[in-house]
């Protein structure tokens, strides 16, 4: 770590245990680290995560007790709901053996993952690794962080090839000096505009698959089932997805297509046992539609067309929802 220059970084340390905190922070300060906050609960972590001017992240699993608690904040992160830097590298610590945490925290989208007792010269190897060699990110309707499909890790499955992306790192701009820091923290806004592009479409291609998945379950009788219930929950996230992510854009028309899909699937979801079939044959049909009107040119009228079209049929499909229920 010599020929790195570390002085400038602004590393937060979230441990619980003051013996491994205290650890870790004199072996980095040793290292050239000048600027450590640490912190023995997850608030001030969090808070410290929305700061633009942190560089990195260090945080233990269990540090708000559960390790959904810090999983959570992972995802917040990763899929800009906290901060304004999605690209934070993050090293997470934790003592569980089970996989299912390890997992989690792979979702979550951690740049590397310790197991602890942790090493100190191994956690500098992993600093390093992210100054010198991070890998680049993948961004899927579910996920966002670090590629790890090397590893056989398939996020979406149901996606087409997903493309790597470059992500802005201030950590190695400051600890390199071969880039201006300043530069860097600009370049991640334009960065978050190019997820949100690629997000926008792993979401389209994601709400086409599970709106099919549930139109073909058989008809309304099938929606009972624990699958057909996951798919809509699901659409229902993703549709509150699109909206953040078209809000201010040339897409916001989109918005009230995607809202229309919504609401035929938070019906369908509330009558599970007694779903209209023209709520289930119209569910896939307004999925391709927004799937279509990312595809478009925003300012093309044939997209207000398609819009207004396609919310007419959910509109209609709910009058007579309600005209049946008299």
């Amino acid at each position: 770590m010599n020929e790195l220059n570390f002085e400038a970084v602004q590393l937060v340390v979230g441990e619980p245990n003051i013996q491994v905190r205290n650890a870790i922070k004199s072996a980095l300060q040793e290292k050239g680290f000048g600027h450590i906050s640490d912190h023995n609960s997850l608030e001030p972590v969090r808070e410290a995560a929305t700061d633009a001017h942190t560089d990195l992240l260090i945080v233990d699993t269990h540090l708000g007790g559960d390790p959904d608690h810090v999983c959570g904040l992972l995802r917040g992160i990763r899929h800009h709901t906290l901060g304004d830097n999605p690209f934070l590298p993050v090293i997470a610590l934790t003592g569980d053996t089970d996989k299912a945490v390890v997992k989690k925290l792979i979702d979550a989208g951690a740049d590397h993952i310790m197991g602890k007792p942790v090493a100190v010269t191994q956690l500098e190897e992993r600093i390093v690794a992210l100054v010198r060699a991070r890998k680049p990110f993948v961004v899927t309707s579910d996920y966002v962080g670090p590629d790890r499909r090397s590893a056989k890790r398939r996020p979406d499955p149901d996606t087409e090839e997903i493309p790597l992306l470059e992500v802005p790192n201030v950590l190695r701009a400051k600890a390199t000096g071969e880039e201006d820091p300043e530069a860097v923290r600009a370049a991640i806004e334009e960065t978050v505009a190019e997820v949100n592009e690629h997000k926008r479409e792993r979401n389209a291609v994601r709400l086409v698959h599970a709106a099919r998945r549930v139109a073909g379950a058989a008809g309304a009788a099938q929606l009972h089932t624990d699958k057909a219930a996951k798919e809509l929950q699901s659409i229902l996230d993703i549709c509150n997805d699109l909206e953040a992510r078209t809000r201010d854009t040339g897409y916001a028309p989109v918005a009230q297509l995607s809202d229309a899909l919504a609401e035929v699937a938070g019906r369908l979801l509330e009558r599970t046992g007694d779903a209209d079939d023209r709520d289930v044959r119209l569910l896939p049909e307004l999925a391709q539609g927004v799937q279509l009107a990312f595809r478009a040119d925003p300012r093309h009228e044939d997209l207000v067309g398609l819009i207004t079209g396609m919310i007419a049929s959910a509109e209609r499909s709910a009058d007579r929802r309600n005209t049946g229920r008299g």
